[in-house]
Formats: C-alpha cells, structure tokens, sequence
C-alpha cells in the first residue's frame, strides 16, 4: 500500500494506492495529521516529492517517517523519460514526476502543463523532456500588482473579456492573457522544432480557470500518477 505526497509552495497533494488502482486521493493545505485521520488503510510504504519553501522534510518525517520511504529527485532517466536539464538535478520533483506521469499515460509529444503557485510549461518530444518555463501563476501575479502598485487589492476572478473596461477586468484578464501567452509560445516552438503538434496535458490549482481557453487533457492529479511510476521503479 503506497502512500504518495506530492508537497507543494500552497497545497499538500496526497493519494493511496494499493497497487492496482487510487483508493484516495486528494489535497489540503499542508495537513498531515488530516492525511493521516482521513487514511482509510494503512501504507507501507512512502514515496514524497516536496518543493515547498516553507515546509521542511523533518515535518513528514516526523508523521511518517517511520514507513519506508523514498524522495523524489530528478535524474538524467527514469520511468522512460530522459532529462535534458542543465544540472538534471536542478528539475523540480514534481514537474519531473509530473512528466514521468504524462508519459506514462501516453503522452507523445506534448507540454505539461501545471497552474500552481507558478505555471510551468514542460515540453516532451518521444520520451525526452526538452525543457520548459518557469512563470508566476495566476494568483501570484495579481498578489504582486496588488503589493507593489496602487492598483485595488480586492477583485475575483470574472468573464473574460477581450478589451477590459475596468481595472478589475484589465487585472483579472491580463494575468490570464500573460499565462496563456506563455503556453502559445512554447507550443509553437515544440511544433516547430518537432513538427509535430503537440497535445496539452494540464493540471494544478488554477487548472480549471485556464481548461476553458485551451484545448488541453485535464489531469487533476498528474504529479501523484508520476509519483506512482517512480514509486515502482525504487522499491522494486
């Protein structure tokens, strides 16, 4: 019985795997002891990939450090993914576990696609991750409009619009735009340089605020499937 946490800067990602399907799966801000009530078996094993500032590994450690466990690290190959990063090393655990995850599932040549705390745009041509981007997500980029300008602090998320006649929309649809002008460059480059087009695979928080605009394969939980291969890969 497997439990995965995927620990990231805002959400704790987690689900129980029994070795033929997901029994759990879901996500909370950073609660072990709620992971823990809300087990409904009992894992014997632990697999973690953690790329929060804020929370440290002795805090997992502490609560289920006591199965055997692995963390997460991205390296040159795994699970049939090769990695072109320059250190491999340096790759993010979940954007790696989440290409792992991708490709497992069946993803060609695609970008992967997380809308977190920052939206990463991974690029996987046959196997080999390309590379990616790296840029504030949707709430990060309207939090630092709202602490560094005089601009209004309290505005949610409205209609898309394609010329904003409020400042709330201009925030609102400009922060979208930025992100989804990202993802349009990189998809370009990838079918340009592959001549291929490729499938969008999208998960993360903000997921469904950018699913609507793009023609993407949602998979709310593609860091955990990924966590999952790599699970099988160590243990065995």
């Amino acid at each position: 019985m497997l439990l995965a946490l995927d620990i990231g800067n805002t959400r704790l990602k987690w689900g129980l795997h029994d070795g033929r399907d997901w029994l759990q799966r879901s996500h909370n801000i950073h609660d072990l002891a709620a992971v823990a009530a809300t087990l409904t078996a009992q894992p014997d094993r632990l697999i973690v990939s953690n790329v929060s500032s804020t929370f440290p590994d002795e805090v997992w450690l502490q609560r289920f450090g006591h199965l055997p466990h692995k963390t997460v690290h991205a390296t040159h190959s795994q699970c049939g993914v090769h990695n072109s990063y320059q250190p491999a090393q340096q790759l993010g655990s979940d954007r790696w576990a989440a290409l792992i995850g991708a490709r497992n599932l069946g993803a060609g040549t695609a970008l992967i696609i997380n809308a977190g705390t920052a939206l990463t745009v991974d690029a996987l041509h046959q196997g080999k991750f390309m590379g990616g981007t790296i840029t504030p997500g949707y709430r990060l980029m309207r939090d630092a409009l709202a602490q560094h300008t005089r601009l209004p602090h309290a505005y949610t998320a409205g209609p898309v619009v394609q010329f904003p006649h409020t400042t709330a929309e201009a925030i609102d649809n400009g922060c979208l735009n930025a992100l989804l002008g990202s993802i349009a460059r990189m998809h370009t480059h990838l079918a340009q340089q592959t001549s291929i087009q490729p499938t969008l695979w999208l998960s993360g928080g903000d997921a469904p605020r950018l699913a609507p605009h793009l023609n993407a394969r949602l998979e709310e939980h593609l860091v955990l499937h990924g966590l999952y291969c790599i699970a099988q890969e160590l243990f065995n």
